[in-house]
């Protein structure tokens, strides 16, 4: 069993690096939405 704290781990992301490294392996242009959403995930308060 492995216990984490996502909650405090996606605080101390660099959420600018975090999406650089995501789009680089994101190339199709449908996929801007999807990296749209991911980065509303990673700013939201509560999911």
């Amino acid at each position: 069993m492995v216990d984490l704290d996502l909650e405090n781990f996606f605080t101390r992301v660099n959420h600018d690096v975090l999406m650089s490294r995501i789009a680089k392996r994101v190339s199709r242009v449908s996929d801007k939405r999807e990296l749209s959403l991911i980065r509303r995930f990673l700013s939201a308060g509560v999911m």
